[in-house]
């Protein structure tokens, strides 16, 4: 399953360029992930890498 979630991302990513403007600059993407039904306050739900 990660390798396809890697794969959707890049495909994301890559047609979000191809539909964005070109721009003069080098362009920063933001990558905003929703957690539900995780409690980041108890040390065995902590994400390390």
């Amino acid at each position: 399953m990660l390798r396809t979630l890697e794969e959707a991302l890049v495909e994301a990513v890559e047609k979000a360029k191809k539909l964005g403007k070109p721009r003069n600059f080098k362009q920063s993407i933001e990558l905003v992930v929703n957690l539900r039904d995780i409690d980041l306050r108890k040390p065995e739900n902590r994400i390390y890498e």
